[in-house]
């Protein structure tokens, strides 16, 4: 646990300094028509769509995000589709570049200011109604980790282009990357909007019990 603890004031102002969906799409200029695609993409299934919206809790989803990386472009639409599905749901963005400060105070299981380039982004960070850090959900849905398995064995020069600063090597791997980003858009389509759905669902679901789990207990202390 962090020895640091975030004061209750400055709570909202963790959330509220990060950008809207809007605001995001200004700062990612390579994949903002992809990720508005994508947004036009997603749609709730009617039974998804029927729990989001009258899920009881307010709460507050931070997705921590590289702007200009395919697993933004396919995972935040279907987020952004989510929280816009309730009207006690709100989410916010920050990219891995920003001051994560605040955001860090917050979350007691993560170094976000050290180690934010060891993480696996992009990252849900679920407040509750008082600001209050709940769980985390990433980067993308569990059956999606053997789609990306398989294309990287089919590709291993992938990983190592990334990191070689040949103009050569660079346009092989902006092409890679373009491969993979059209791939990964036909496997959400197909499948994974639905996975991550799912996932953040049973997510919400578990806070919600935990809730009032800790609700009835509380009422039985008093008595």
């Amino acid at each position: 646990m962090k020895p640091i603890s975030v004061a209750s004031d400055a709570r909202p102002l963790a959330f509220t300094s990060a950008l809207t969906f809007a605001e995001f799409l200004t700062v990612s200029p390579i994949y903002r028509t992809l990720i508005r695609q994508r947004a036009a993409e997603v749609r709730l299934p009617a039974q998804d769509q029927d729990y989001f919206a009258h899920y009881p809790d307010m709460t507050y989803f931070i997705v921590l995000v590289t702007p200009d990386d395919p697993d933004t472009a396919a995972v935040l639409p279907i987020l952004v589709a989510i929280a816009e599905a309730s009207p006690r749901f709100e989410l916010r963005i920050l990219c891995d570049e920003d001051d994560l400060t605040l955001l860090d105070a917050l979350v007691d299981d993560l170094d976000l200011i050290d180690g934010v380039d060891e993480l696996d982004l992009p990252l849900l960070i679920v407040l509750d109604e008082e600001w209050a850090y709940q769980a985390r959900w990433g980067p993308r849905p569990a059956s999606a980790d053997a789609y990306v398995d398989a294309w990287l064995e089919r590709h291993p020069e992938y990983e190592r282009l990334a990191d070689e600063e040949a103009d050569e090597d660079q346009e092989a791997y902006a092409a890679l990357l373009e491969k993979l980003t059209y791939e990964m858009r036909v496997w959400y389509n197909t499948s994974l909007n639905d996975d991550c759905i799912h996932e953040i669902r049973t997510l919400l679901t578990r806070l919600q019990k935990d809730g009032d789990e800790q609700d009835a207990e509380e009422k039985q202390a008093r008595r």
